[in-house]
């Protein structure tokens, strides 16, 4: 069993590699597609399509003979279907997928939203931990959330969790929880941070394992939200509040949702974000688009939330 977004995971050590090892009794297990004759798209009606900006669905929602939820990632060969207790997850690979490229897909797409399916809400977000508390980035793809975590781990912070945040109330409090010790760099944003580390492809993101001093497991308060706000008309950073009406629009957005038609998903979720904005400190942060500065932006941020040299250093479990 490997512990990762607070559950505990019965996966093919593969595809667990990095993960944290537990004793406790599975709340999900991730299985491959035993039905031979069966694919895990057959008898599936579709529901929902998302789609990549230049219009192509790039994945598609639905359920299988009105029980299982299916996930079909068109471009990348591996279809999923998730029970609708979410307690089980299976997957089928099609031209030889490998096994890395699952556990992404797994980790980011789809366990996120079998968290929304069993009751816990996920952002599409990246966090650090700090001796103050978790921070959270919010922003959408190419807006800089991994470049922010790069930076802040350069400072002396911890990698919690990049693309998936699990976000749950405790004592009148928002807390979360870990995910994988991996994370997903821009060649120069990785070199930033590892000045010694070999490229592939400099036109590729690289997906890294991060050091033990540089990711931290386990579950902490939230303290500050970051809503990455790029802008073309700005030469400095700037850091602002945000509204909790703002804030709660923001955090619809960036959830994770599964069975879009269910009522009371929609109320628990709404329900959630809504104290999520009461609770933590939501800001805005601006800075200009077409530079990304890891070192400038995680100072901004590190000034912000007044955390000096000497509370940068955490020691990593």
């Amino acid at each position: 069993m490997y512990s990762v977004y607070g559950l505990s995971i019965d996966l093919e050590e593969e595809i667990a590699s990095g993960l944290e090892k537990t004793f406790k009794e599975p709340d999900i297990r991730v299985l491959p597609w035993d039905k031979k004759h069966e694919n895990i798209t057959d008898n599936v009606l579709w529901y929902h399509d998302w789609h990549m900006i230049d219009g192509h669905v790039c994945l598609r929602a639905g359920k299988k003979n009105n029980d299982y939820f299916v996930l079909h990632f068109i471009d990348e060969k591996v279809d999923f279907a998730i029970s609708p207790d979410s307690k089980y997850i299976y997957y089928k690979c099609f031209d030889d997928y490998e096994s890395e490229a699952v556990k992404h897909i797994l980790f980011t797409q789809v366990l996120p939203k079998a968290l929304n399916l069993s009751g816990i809400e996920a952002l599409h977000a990246s966090s650090v931990l700090s001796k103050k508390g978790v921070l959270v980035f919010i922003g959408k793809s190419g807006f800089g959330k991994s470049t922010i975590t790069a930076g802040l781990i350069k400072e002396g912070l911890a990698l919690l969790s990049d693309n998936v945040v699990p976000i749950f109330l405790k004592n009148n409090e928002v807390w979360t929880s870990s995910g994988t010790p991996h994370v997903g760099l821009w060649p120069e944003v990785l070199k930033f941070l590892n000045p010694d580390a070999e490229i592939d492809d400099p036109t590729e993101k690289c997906r890294i394992t991060l050091s033990q001093r540089q990711y931290s497991t386990g579950e902490y308060r939230l303290s500050h939200i970051y809503f990455l706000n790029p802008s073309e008309n700005v030469k400095e950073v700037s850091i602002e509040p945000l509204s909790a009406q703002e804030s709660l629009v923001e955090l619809l957005q960036s959830s994770f949702r599964l069975d879009l038609y269910n009522p009371e998903m929609l109320k628990r979720q709404f329900s959630i974000l809504n104290k999520t904005t009461e609770f933590a400190v939501t800001k805005k942060i601006t800075y200009e688009a077409s530079i990304l500065e890891p070192g400038k932006l995680s100072l901004a941020i590190l000034s912000d939330m007044q955390i000096d040299k000497a509370e940068r250093q955490l020691i990593c479990n």
